[in-house]
């Protein structure tokens, strides 16, 4: 399975069609932060820094 992902500045790109809480106030004092979207937006994953490289092949590597 190929991973995609996408650069998001969350002070230029305040919201995300998945969340309802903009993104400084989600993510504020966690960035960086990786996501894993899903299909269904509550089955998303996050992987907050400080993380590991070992943390990032693991959530990427979910199906």
């Amino acid at each position: 399975m190929a991973s995609e992902f996408e650069e998001i500045d969350i002070v230029e790109q305040e919201k995300v069609a998945h969340e309802t809480k903009t993104l400084v106030d989600l993510y504020g004092v966690h960035i960086p932060v990786l996501e894993l979207l899903n299909e269904n937006p509550s089955d998303n994953k996050k992987l907050f820094w400080p993380f590991t490289a070992k943390q990032v092949l693991a959530l990427t590597q979910q199906s």
